[in-house]
Protein backbone atom coordinates (compact mmCIF):
# COMPACT_ATOMS: atom_id res chain seq x y z
CA UNK A 1 0.00 0.00 0.00
CA UNK A 2 1.27 3.78 -0.66
CA UNK A 3 1.75 6.54 2.05
CA UNK A 4 -0.92 8.26 0.36
CA UNK A 5 -3.31 5.84 0.28
CA UNK A 6 -2.84 5.16 3.83
CA UNK A 7 -3.21 8.81 4.41
CA UNK A 8 -6.50 9.35 2.77
CA UNK A 9 -8.27 6.42 4.65
CA UNK A 10 -8.50 7.76 8.14
CA UNK A 11 -10.43 10.90 6.87
CA UNK A 12 -13.38 8.63 5.66
CA UNK A 13 -15.09 7.60 9.58
CA UNK A 14 -15.40 3.65 8.29
CA UNK A 15 -11.41 3.12 8.45
CA UNK A 16 -9.41 3.62 11.65
CA UNK A 17 -5.51 2.11 11.31
CA UNK A 18 -4.09 0.20 14.43
CA UNK A 19 -1.13 -1.57 15.31
CA UNK A 20 -0.33 -4.82 14.72
CA UNK A 21 2.73 -6.35 15.39
CA UNK A 22 5.92 -6.34 13.68
CA UNK A 23 6.85 -9.56 12.38
CA UNK A 24 3.55 -11.30 12.83
CA UNK A 25 4.85 -14.96 14.19
CA UNK A 26 2.20 -17.15 16.10
CA UNK A 27 3.68 -16.13 19.37
CA UNK A 28 5.62 -12.99 18.86
CA UNK A 29 5.09 -11.10 21.96
CA UNK A 30 5.13 -14.39 24.41
CA UNK A 31 7.53 -15.43 26.66
CA UNK A 32 9.85 -12.31 25.90
CA UNK A 33 11.83 -9.76 27.84
CA UNK A 34 10.20 -6.79 28.37
CA UNK A 35 12.77 -4.73 26.85
CA UNK A 36 12.08 -7.13 23.76
CA UNK A 37 8.70 -6.78 23.65
CA UNK A 38 8.59 -3.07 23.77
CA UNK A 39 11.41 -2.96 20.75
CA UNK A 40 8.70 -5.08 18.69
CA UNK A 41 5.59 -3.15 19.61
CA UNK A 42 7.20 0.02 19.17
CA UNK A 43 8.54 -1.26 15.30
CA UNK A 44 5.09 -2.04 14.09
CA UNK A 45 3.75 1.34 16.01
CA UNK A 46 6.50 3.45 14.18
CA UNK A 47 6.04 1.83 11.23
CA UNK A 48 1.90 2.54 11.34
CA UNK A 49 2.84 6.79 12.50
CA UNK A 50 5.39 7.24 9.51
CA UNK A 51 3.05 5.97 7.00
CA UNK A 52 -0.03 7.75 8.05
CA UNK A 53 1.01 10.82 9.95
CA UNK A 54 -1.48 9.27 13.14
CA UNK A 55 -0.83 7.87 16.29
CA UNK A 56 -2.78 4.48 16.22
CA UNK A 57 -5.19 4.32 19.21
CA UNK A 58 -5.20 0.28 19.23
CA UNK A 59 -3.17 -2.33 19.33
CA UNK A 60 -3.67 -5.77 18.37
CA UNK A 61 -1.38 -8.51 18.50
CA UNK A 62 -0.59 -11.23 16.27
CA UNK A 63 -3.11 -14.22 17.08
CA UNK A 64 -4.33 -12.24 20.61
CA UNK A 65 -1.41 -13.48 21.59
CA UNK A 66 -0.12 -11.50 25.16
CA UNK A 67 1.43 -11.84 28.37
CA UNK A 68 1.87 -9.20 31.39
CA UNK A 69 5.19 -7.71 30.10
CA UNK A 70 3.27 -7.29 26.65
CA UNK A 71 1.15 -4.96 28.47
CA UNK A 72 3.75 -3.06 30.36
CA UNK A 73 5.43 -2.88 27.07
CA UNK A 74 2.73 -1.06 25.43
CA UNK A 75 2.52 1.44 28.11
CA UNK A 76 5.70 2.61 27.52
CA UNK A 77 4.29 3.76 24.11
CA UNK A 78 1.20 5.92 25.19
CA UNK A 79 -1.28 3.30 23.39
CA UNK A 80 -4.18 3.83 25.08
CA UNK A 81 -6.60 0.99 23.62
CA UNK A 82 -5.77 -2.78 23.59
CA UNK A 83 -8.25 -5.45 21.63
CA UNK A 84 -7.19 -8.92 21.96
CA UNK A 85 -8.91 -9.93 24.86
CA UNK A 86 -11.03 -13.10 24.82
CA UNK A 87 -12.42 -13.65 27.70
CA UNK A 88 -16.01 -13.64 29.06
CA UNK A 89 -18.41 -12.39 26.44
CA UNK A 90 -21.25 -10.89 28.56
CA UNK A 91 -18.48 -8.83 30.52
CA UNK A 92 -16.91 -5.22 30.31
CA UNK A 93 -12.96 -5.77 30.75
CA UNK A 94 -12.97 -1.92 31.29
CA UNK A 95 -8.89 0.18 32.14
CA UNK A 96 -6.62 -1.65 33.93
CA UNK A 97 -4.45 -0.46 36.39
CA UNK A 98 -1.82 0.37 33.74
CA UNK A 99 -4.34 2.72 32.24
CA UNK A 100 -4.77 0.90 29.08
CA UNK A 101 -8.20 0.17 27.98
CA UNK A 102 -9.33 -3.07 27.47
CA UNK A 103 -11.90 -4.01 24.51
CA UNK A 104 -13.86 -6.72 26.15
CA UNK A 105 -13.60 -9.56 23.17
CA UNK A 106 -12.08 -10.10 20.31
CA UNK A 107 -14.13 -12.03 17.41
CA UNK A 108 -13.47 -13.46 14.13
CA UNK A 109 -15.96 -15.41 11.75
CA UNK A 110 -13.28 -18.12 11.26
CA UNK A 111 -13.91 -20.96 13.46
CA UNK A 112 -10.80 -22.35 12.49
CA UNK A 113 -7.62 -21.91 10.36
CA UNK A 114 -7.60 -25.30 8.40
CA UNK A 115 -7.97 -26.54 5.20
CA UNK A 116 -10.42 -23.92 3.59
CA UNK A 117 -10.99 -22.35 6.87
CA UNK A 118 -14.71 -23.30 7.69
CA UNK A 119 -16.73 -20.08 8.93
CA UNK A 120 -19.45 -19.75 11.97
CA UNK A 121 -22.94 -19.01 11.04
CA UNK A 122 -24.22 -15.64 11.47
CA UNK A 123 -26.55 -16.85 14.82
CA UNK A 124 -22.97 -18.47 16.07
CA UNK A 125 -21.39 -14.71 15.55
CA UNK A 126 -24.23 -12.86 16.75
CA UNK A 127 -24.61 -15.00 20.15
CA UNK A 128 -20.92 -14.34 20.51
CA UNK A 129 -21.28 -10.79 20.57
CA UNK A 130 -24.45 -11.15 22.63
CA UNK A 131 -26.89 -7.61 23.79
CA UNK A 132 -24.89 -6.17 26.75
CA UNK A 133 -21.02 -5.89 25.63
CA UNK A 134 -18.61 -4.34 23.36
CA UNK A 135 -16.51 -6.37 20.93
CA UNK A 136 -14.03 -6.27 18.01
CA UNK A 137 -15.39 -7.64 15.21
CA UNK A 138 -12.53 -8.37 13.04
CA UNK A 139 -12.83 -9.60 9.14
CA UNK A 140 -9.96 -10.88 7.03
CA UNK A 141 -10.97 -10.27 3.48
CA UNK A 142 -8.55 -13.14 2.19
CA UNK A 143 -10.38 -15.97 3.93
CA UNK A 144 -13.88 -14.16 2.31
CA UNK A 145 -12.89 -16.24 -0.65
CA UNK A 146 -16.55 -17.20 -1.76
CA UNK A 147 -19.53 -15.57 -2.52
CA UNK A 148 -21.29 -17.04 0.74
CA UNK A 149 -18.67 -16.06 2.76
CA UNK A 150 -19.11 -12.70 1.35
CA UNK A 151 -23.03 -12.35 1.74
CA UNK A 152 -22.60 -13.68 4.95
CA UNK A 153 -20.66 -11.25 5.83
CA UNK A 154 -22.16 -8.21 4.95
CA UNK A 155 -25.84 -10.23 6.35
CA UNK A 156 -24.09 -10.05 9.65
CA UNK A 157 -22.93 -6.47 9.92
CA UNK A 158 -26.23 -5.51 8.15
CA UNK A 159 -28.17 -7.23 10.82
CA UNK A 160 -26.11 -6.25 13.71
CA UNK A 161 -26.58 -2.38 12.05
CA UNK A 162 -30.12 -2.33 12.00
CA UNK A 163 -29.96 -3.28 16.25
CA UNK A 164 -31.73 -1.11 18.16
CA UNK A 165 -28.29 0.26 20.83
CA UNK A 166 -25.71 -1.10 18.71
CA UNK A 167 -23.31 0.94 17.16
CA UNK A 168 -20.58 -0.05 14.92
CA UNK A 169 -17.65 2.49 15.61
CA UNK A 170 -13.99 2.50 14.69
CA UNK A 171 -11.31 2.65 17.64
CA UNK A 172 -11.51 5.75 18.35
CA UNK A 173 -14.98 6.43 18.29
CA UNK A 174 -14.91 3.61 20.96
CA UNK A 175 -12.44 4.90 22.94
CA UNK A 176 -14.08 8.79 22.75
CA UNK A 177 -17.20 7.28 24.05
CA UNK A 178 -15.92 4.79 26.89
CA UNK A 179 -13.16 6.03 28.33
CA UNK A 180 -14.13 9.02 30.84
CA UNK A 181 -11.89 12.68 30.57
CA UNK A 182 -8.46 12.50 31.70
CA UNK A 183 -6.22 15.02 30.94
CA UNK A 184 -3.55 14.34 33.16
CA UNK A 185 -3.34 10.67 31.84
CA UNK A 186 -3.67 11.83 28.00
CA UNK A 187 -0.80 14.12 28.71
CA UNK A 188 1.60 11.55 30.24
CA UNK A 189 0.25 9.30 26.97
CA UNK A 190 1.25 11.78 25.14
CA UNK A 191 4.38 12.35 26.32
CA UNK A 192 5.61 8.09 26.01
CA UNK A 193 4.33 8.65 22.86
CA UNK A 194 6.59 11.41 22.00
CA UNK A 195 9.72 9.48 23.83
CA UNK A 196 8.99 6.24 22.54
CA UNK A 197 7.73 6.57 18.97
CA UNK A 198 7.34 10.01 17.44
CA UNK A 199 10.77 11.12 18.46
CA UNK A 200 12.50 8.10 18.12
CA UNK A 201 15.15 7.67 15.69
CA UNK A 202 15.01 4.30 13.73
CA UNK A 203 18.46 2.69 13.62
CA UNK A 204 19.83 2.65 10.50
CA UNK A 205 19.80 -0.71 9.23
CA UNK A 206 23.20 -0.70 7.56
CA UNK A 207 25.29 1.06 10.06
CA UNK A 208 28.58 2.18 9.04
CA UNK A 209 31.46 -0.23 10.90
CA UNK A 210 34.37 2.85 12.06
CA UNK A 211 36.50 0.56 11.02
CA UNK A 212 35.25 0.71 6.75
CA UNK A 213 35.00 4.63 7.18
CA UNK A 214 38.65 4.48 8.10
CA UNK A 215 39.99 2.49 5.58
CA UNK A 216 38.34 4.56 2.61
CA UNK A 217 39.41 7.75 4.08
CA UNK A 218 43.21 5.97 3.59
Amino acid sequence: MSKAYLRAMPADRRFDIAAHGWNHTPSELLGNSLRKDFDLIRGGISEVYRSTDRFPVSYIPPNDAFDENTLDALTATGTPLFSADKGDLRRFAGMDERGILHVSNTLKFEKSWSDDIPYRTKDQVLDFIGTDNDAVFCIHPRTANSLEKKALILDTLAELSAKRGTKLVNFAEYYAAVSPAMPNVERIRSARADVSVRDWKKPDQYPLDDNILKADAE
